[in-house]
């Protein structure tokens, strides 16, 4: 995946919402396919925080010289979070239902689809957990014109 400007702005756009939000540290950068990420919290095991990645969606086609086709829309946010710990019958949460929902909320205000990820407890939340594997959700920013909103 090529690098975006949209990805970008809507990546700086993020941390610094959700740094607002939650009072978490919020830290950006770029992966090795150059698609922008946000890694709110410490980003240790048991910590609170999420790893965000912004990437547009891929395309089957190429350009007229047979390169990538550069692709403005549409895009696709993917966060993850740690899941909760299970121990002696009690469910703990590693970031609570309430930081989730400050989290999503700002995510789901852009109009791109929202892919929710969770790994295993005792892992953190990193770009190598945002596999089929772990998805739990998928939510588009509208049901009868999802193509829309993402232009």
């Amino acid at each position: 995946m090529a690098f975006t400007q949209k990805a970008f702005e809507l990546a700086q756009y993020l941390a610094e919402e959700l740094a607002l939000r939650t009072g978490l540290a919020s830290a950006t950068g770029f992966e090795a396919d150059q698609s922008p990420f946000v890694q709110l919290g410490s980003g240790a095991i048991g910590a609170a925080g999420a790893y965000i990645r912004v990437k547009p969606l891929s395309s089957l086609f190429t350009n007229i010289v047979g390169h990538t086709q550069d692709v403005f829309t549409p895009h696709v946010i993917q966060v993850c979070f740690e899941a909760p710990v299970a121990a002696l019958g009690v469910i703990t949460d590693v970031t609570t239902l309430a930081q989730k929902a400050q989290i999503l909320t700002p995510l789901l205000a852009k109009g791109t689809r929202v892919e929710v990820y969770e790994n295993a407890n005792g892992v953190a939340p990193a770009a190598a957990t945002l596999v089929a594997g772990n998805l739990k959700t998928s939510i588009e920013p509208t049901l009868q014109y999802p193509m829309v909103s993402n232009q």
